[in-house]
């Protein structure tokens, strides 16, 4: 080996080390709880039969797993050893990628941009993002034995048959590293055919194994080892958000800020917001430019690379993200390919300079951003900074302050994520075991049992509540405070009259509502948790209608609700302290959470075509005999729903319209309200159906 190449190597080591010595010093973070400290197949002996034979939810990744089961041999539960691999198999990455740059005529200096791009950080300062360097390490080993494999024949070099069958071999160990390796062979017939000068029976000849290997793979998992090897999209996804998203790849390559774990494409504002025509402006440009100026096979070759090995995360698969930084790190490596060609074909000092200067600061971005992985409280705080409504990132953070018995820090992220998600099982569980600790007995009853109400089939919220089931009274220290709903229904009687609203009376006198919302706002967080689910509806319920009327009064004189600019998207109110919208309300709580459509019929939208505003306070009590009342009145009110017989038409509020996923089977819902006679003319006539709404503010005349 050339002195030149050792001093490269040396530099690549150190580039590596520089990037990610401070990673020496981080913990178990995110899914490494779940992939090393609590996993049985790492701490076990016979682990290593379930390791080979048995894919761990869904995914068939053996040789990933069997490192960690190497690391915990040698280092137990100290993340020091497991970061020490990572870094390991980075910088092999980047000694591979140095010698095929070489072999593809290119520089070397480009190979420091792969080991030192930011972007990586995902998959090597997160002990559990391994699989994709590992992966990489066989894909680049076979495709370098590969490529001397195919200059062999110029070369005249008799080990023809021992590069190519160790290509196979590091194909196989790459297939059994990542699902991912699949598109391996793709890579094969893409490099033969853009960048190899033989014959096509040859060419065949060379590729054809790779796809049977595949193909028996796939074979394999289908037919005998456990779980899905391809998770199709759960939604269809439009031919437009595919140009998006590898454009926020492609910003991520170029402009590595903001990185962090949940991306999605709604996040990136300015990518998402693109008109249509512009996206297929910016793209008709880079095809010109490529056909028109980049006439190097093997510069065509990286880019081909780069758009082969992104294609399963344009979103036309099912992963755990929509976007996510670690799914560069293969990638990536097609864009050095390209431009370490490129600085070689131009020769130019400045072009080279630059390079270098764009390599030093990206290993200080790396260098920052390794420190987000420090530990989990910090990587999720960090996260949380732009994504602050996850639900799973707030419990998560609640976890990671439990863990360290810091029950105060630990209360309110559990409680932030039940502000998103008011039923959320384990979030509830979890805050049940922080008020034990606090010695909050009567509390972490109370939320047992909610947690059990809403998963009963789970086994934690089960056990704890059995715990508690028999502790005495006398034991709890902490009373529960119910919400009263007294206020609201001395508005309701005091300005409702045969469910018109008496605004103008309210604005002269608004210190009941002024006092009911009040209430709702100051209503203690972790009081508002404990409460039932039905209690929760209720609040909800009330507290919709109450924040209505309260825009109305901001607001009046108006004629209609929808004068209010931006009143169900943008004023916000609070709910024991946490803001929300009226949409929010409607359609992030009550209807994905109660699954009731009959929520329907006691929301009031202050228009004349909405239900009328219920005389009673909805409360747990009386919850379902109001809901079906309020139900049976809005639909036999002939002002709202009527049916005209002479001419054969139904007249249904719009609502059965704008909420027919809710409803069903519209008619066959509405015949469980209508009178008997109503119901029999629909079941003998079938009456076309007309929607109609009236939006005028149902102010009392």
């Amino acid at each position: 080996m050339k002195d030149k190449t050792i001093k490269l190597i040396f530099g690549i080591f150190l580039s590596v080390v520089i990037c990610y010595a401070n990673t020496l010093s981080a913990g178990f973070v995110w899914d490494d709880l779940n992939n090393v400290v609590n996993s049985q197949r790492i701490a076990q002996s016979e682990g290593f039969k379930q390791i080979f034979l048995s894919p761990s939810d869904g995914f068939y990744r053996p040789l990933a797993y069997l490192s960690l089961k190497l690391d915990y041999f040698f280092w137990k539960y100290k993340p020091a050893g497991y970061h020490i691999s990572n870094i390991l198999i980075h910088f092999l990455n980047a000694i591979m990628l140095f010698l095929i740059i070489k072999a593809l005529g290119a520089g070397e200096v480009e190979s420091f941009l792969a080991a030192a791009h930011p972007v990586h950080t995902e998959a090597v300062a997160y002990i559990s993002g391994r699989s994709d360097p590992i992966a990489a390490l066989f894909i680049l080993l076979s495709f370098y034995l590969f490529i001397k494999f195919i200059n062999s024949f110029a070369e005249n070099n008799n080990n023809k048959k021992f590069l190519y069958l160790g290509s196979l071999s590091l194909f196989f160990l790459a297939l059994l590293s990542k699902e991912i390796a699949l598109l391996f062979p793709i890579i094969i017939i893409g490099y033969v055919f853009i960048a190899c000068n033989q014959r096509l029976s040859r060419k065949i000849r060379y590729s054809a194994p790779f796809f049977v290997l595949a193909i028996g793979f796939i074979f394999l998992r289908e037919n005998v080892l456990t779980g899905e090897l391809i998770f199709p999209a759960s939604k269809q996804v439009q031919i437009i958000d595919l140009f998006k998203i590898i454009l926020v790849y492609l910003g991520l390559v170029i402009a590595p800020i903001n990185l962090h774990m949940q991306r999605s494409l709604e996040e990136v504002k300015f990518i998402n917001n693109m008109p249509t025509l512009f996206i297929i402006g910016i793209f008709s440009v880079i095809a010109f430019i490529i056909f028109k100026y980049i006439k190097s096979k093997n510069m065509q070759f990286g880019l081909f690379w780069f758009i082969l090995w992104l294609f399963p995360f344009w979103g036309l698969l099912s992963y755990s993200a929509q976007i996510a930084e670690h799914w560069l790190y293969i990638p990536l490596i097609g864009l050095t390919f390209f431009w370490g060609l490129l600085l070689t074909m131009k020769n130019n000092k400045y072009l080279r300079i630059g390079t270098v200067i764009v390599i030093i600061l990206m290993a200080g971005v790396t260098v920052r951003q390794n420190n987000y992985w420090h530990d989990d409280i910090r990587i999720y705080k960090y996260t949380l900074k732009f994504k602050p409504n996850d639900l799973k990132l707030n419990y998560n953070l609640g976890n990671a302050y439990l863990r360290r018995n810091k029950l105060v820090q630990a209360e309110n992220a559990y409680l932030e994520s039940l502000r998103i998600e008011p039923d959320y099982a384990m979030a509830l569980n979890n805050l049940g075991i922080v008020c034990e600790r606090q010695g909050r007995i009567e509390s972490a009853k109370r939320l047992f049992a909610a947690a059990n109400a809403v998963a009963p089939q789970a086994d934690y919220a089960r056990e704890n509540l059995l715990r508690f089931i028999s502790t005495p009274e006398a034991l709890a220290d902490d009373k529960i405070a119910a919400f009263d709903q007294g206020l609201f229904q001395e508005l309701l009687d005091k300005y409702l009259s045969d469910g018109w609203v008496n605004y103008k009376g309210l604005i002269k006198n608004p210190q009941l509502l002024d006092r009911y919302v009040a209430q709702i706002k100051n209503f203690n967080q972790l009081d508002f948790v404990r409460l039932s689910k039905q209690e929760k509806k209720a609040m909800y319920i009330n507290a919709y209608n109450a924040f209505t009327i309260k825009a109305i009064i901001d607001h009046y004189p108006i004629e209609s609700i929808k004068d209010i600019p931006g009143v169900w998207k943008k004023l916000k109110f609070e709910i024991a302290g946490k803001q929300y919208t009226l949409d929010q309300i409607e359609h992030k709580i009550l209807r994905p959470i109660y699954k009731d459509p009959r929520v329907h019929f006691s929301l009031v939208c202050a228009a004349r075509g909405c239900p009328r505003l219920n005389s009673q306070a909805f409360t747990a009590e009386n919850m379902d005999k109001m809901l079906e009342l309020a139900g049976k009145n809005f639909l036999n009110d002939k002002t709202r729903n009527w049916l005209d017989k002479q001419n054969n038409v139904l007249y249904l509020s719009s609502i059965f319209k704008w909420f027919k996923n809710d409803f069903g089977n519209v008619p066959k819902f509405i015949n469980n309200y209508l009178d008997a006679d109503v119901v029999e003319f629909i079941k003998k006539n079938n009456p076309r159906i007309k929607y109609q709404y009236d939006w005028q503010l149902n102010e009392k005349g």
